[in-house]
């Protein structure tokens, strides 16, 4: 018997080379801002030949994601829920097993605000994290070409307060 699956063996692969795109996104590439991160989600989509679907505020609505509408009311950025997808050739063993990788993408605009104690105000931008890790492992399947479907989605939002008030 195997300690590990291929499916889990491939995912921890695709983390340690996607690693450097959740890096960028978390640290560098995209500092604050769902539509900023769309942007880089659709970008690697179109290189990476992935499929890519959209969901924006009203998808959201008829979805009942109240949680992810509550936490983006006070921005003025829209949130959205990023769906990518990657599909291996076919292949005449049937459908492949699918799996999904789910991520939270959460930026802060407090308006100068501290919303958390000093030393949470650190590591704030760890709450994209999971969105970022997932846009890494999705970016390194089309070279490490797994025989599963994996499906990436990433809920994106900006947690701020009075937004509109704030850029006057």
């Amino acid at each position: 018997r195997y300690l590990i699956s291929h499916t889990d063996l491939l995912a921890r692969i695709a983390v340690s080379l996607g690693g450097r795109s959740a890096e960028a996104l978390v640290y560098g590439e995209v500092s604050t801002g769902a539509h900023n991160d769309l942007e880089v989600a659709t970008r690697i989509a179109r290189e990476r030949g992935l499929e890519i679907k959209v969901h924006g505020k009203r998808d959201l609505e008829k979805m009942g994601m109240g949680a992810l509408l509550g936490v983006s009311a006070g921005s003025v950025q829209p949130p959205c829920l990023i769906h990518l997808i990657y599909r291996p050739r076919a292949t005449s063993a049937g459908r492949p097993r699918r799996i999904a990788l789910v991520g939270k993408g959460l930026t802060f605009d407090s308006g100068g605000l501290s919303l958390k104690t000093a030393s949470g105000m650190e590591t704030m931008k760890i709450d994209k994290a999971g969105a970022s890790v997932v846009l890494g492992v999705m970016s390194v399947l089309g070279d490490l070409k797994p025989g599963v479907e994996v499906h990436g989605i990433m809920g994106m939002t900006e947690l701020a307060l009075e937004t509109e008030l704030s850029h006057e």
